[in-house]
């Protein structure tokens, strides 16, 4: 489970199409009251069925939770939209992983693993199940479920999951308890990956759904009920109207929130009008995010880690910046077009900051297959990327630059940041990736714009939601009131 092979344009088709838009839909809304507090003005309207109390049933003695399906529900972890809260949420339920990861304590912690090792060099974790590990019809669980459930995972060499699985090297059957990962290069980002929904361990033939490593299975088209944890409550799926903003007051009053995107523009340094870091400076300096913000709205919040207001030297680079935009030649903004046209209307507002600070600019429309034709030949100039949150690590935005990367297509290599990245892989410290960060934005490779985040209602009768990176939340860390 090596890095791919795979050309560049069909990694850039996945990142180009998956990140800036996720659906309107609503995520998850307890059934016995939807209620937000009068005096917190929320970013959107919030419209809740009326009719949301009785999709539960009458009798139930713990509150059920409704989770809009936002489409049919999906049961097979390499079917499901990474982009799609909702359908993760269900996944989460259904199957476990070998790690979870605790929002409330920001940490990653065991799961279906009951211990986790790393060998002295960081490049192989040993997970240990437990004896008595078992699937929800009472067959066992063992370490050939993990592997084969992994691969599968993973076997889209384009998808997500294997690109943020992408350092794996092999997974080895040790024996029915324990399993290995072998990683190419040390990091301790793996355990926080595989928290991920997308990597529960799932029974061997058709997944329905009504077998599961979770604390959940599914009844019937409309009903998820606890295996085993009778405090846990039942699940109603229901298809909640379009167009739900959320907010959920936790214990504090406060609302939960997390992230799913991140907004970027990156500039092809291949492009020879763009392989002067100088001139790379003056786009980057010409960007502004507010102008961002409105286009997504509420969900949008800026991205602290730009500053617009100066461009500081990499340590690989030398010299006064020279370049005046009259020394400029016209620069592209290149996006796909899509039925909803926010690429165009994010193109056309970078090509117009660019104008506006006096630098020729258009946007230029592709269609797909002429943008991977585009982008395979290298003439793609100023272009739209970003980063999925599946987990709480900042590895996936720094990977598509580092030098020989398959993901890289922005032609950048730099010795200082490869160095950096491994480092920050190693030790997993968040200043070590932030130093990486410091070094690509200063050599004007990548402009980071806004976050995009997730924002869910509960009701009066739930509390103390805290929700991941992803959009899911643990259910059995509901508080109830």
């Amino acid at each position: 489970m090596h890095r791919s092979s795979l050309p560049w344009p069909r990694r850039v088709a996945f990142v180009l199409l998956g990140l800036v838009v996720f659906g309107s839909a609503s995520v998850v809304a307890s059934c016995s009251g939807p209620s937000v507090d009068a005096d917190t003005p929320l970013d959107e309207p919030s419209v809740v069925p009326d009719d949301l109390a009785a999709r539960a049933p009458e009798d139930a003695s713990i509150p059920a939770l409704v989770v809009d399906l936002a489409g049919e529900p999906v049961f097979d972890p390499t079917l499901v939209a990474p982009m799609m809260p909702a359908q993760l949420q269900i996944l989460d339920l259904l199957y476990d992983g070998l790690t979870t990861w605790d929002a409330e304590a920001a940490t990653w912690r065991q799961a279906l693993a009951t211990e986790v090792t790393e060998s002295p060099d960081g490049t192989t974790w040993t997970f240990t199940l437990a004896d008595d590990a078992a699937f929800s019809d009472g067959t066992p669980l063992t370490a050939v479920d993990v592997k084969r459930s992994l691969e599968a995972a993973t076997a889209d060499r384009a998808g997500l999951p294997a690109l943020r699985l992408d350092l794996v090297d092999e997974i080895v059957v040790v024996d029915g308890q324990h399993v290995a990962i072998v990683l190419e290069h040390p990091d301790q980002n793996l355990p926080v990956v595989l928290s991920s929904p997308l990597f529960g361990v799932t029974p061997a033939g058709d997944l329905d759904g009504r077998v599961g490593s979770g604390p959940y299975v599914f009844r019937d088209a409309s009903h998820l009920e606890p295996i085993t944890d009778q405090t846990l409550p039942e699940i109603v799926l229901a298809a909640l109207d379009a167009d739900v903003a959320f907010a959920a007051p936790d214990s504090t009053g406060d609302r939960s929130s997390s992230v799913l995107v991140e907004v970027h523009f990156a500039l092809n340094t291949r492009s020879p009008k763009l392989s002067d870091r100088s001139v790379r400076g003056l786009v980057q300096r010409a960007i502004r995010q507010d102008a961002f913000i409105e286009v997504f709205g509420g969900a949008a919040v800026p991205i602290d880690t730009l500053d617009p207001a100066g461009v500081t030297c990499a340590p690989s680079c030398s010299g006064e910046v020279q370049a005046t935009t009259a020394e400029l030649p016209e620069l592209f903004v290149d996006y796909v077009i899509d039925d909803t046209g926010r690429e165009a209307e994010l193109a056309a507002l970078v090509a117009q900051q660019l104008r506006f600070a006096g630098i020729t600019a258009s946007a230029r429309p592709h269609t797909l297959e002429e943008f991977v034709d585009l982008v395979s030949a290298g003439g793609h100039e100023v272009y739209r990327t970003g980063w999925v949150g599946l987990a709480a690590e900042a590895d996936g935005m720094l990977e598509p630059y580092l030098s020989g990367s398959a993901d890289n297509v922005s032609g950048y290599s730099d010795d200082a940041f490869d160095e950096l990245v491994r480092t920050a892989r190693a030790s997993g410290r968040a200043a070590d990736y932030r130093s990486a960060t410091e070094v690509l934005e200063a050599d004007a490779v990548v402009i980071p714009l806004v976050r995009l985040t997730r924002q869910l209602v509960v009701s009066e009768g739930l509390n103390g939601v805290s929700l991941r990176p992803d959009g899911t939340f643990d259910v059995a860390g509901l508080v109830r009131r």
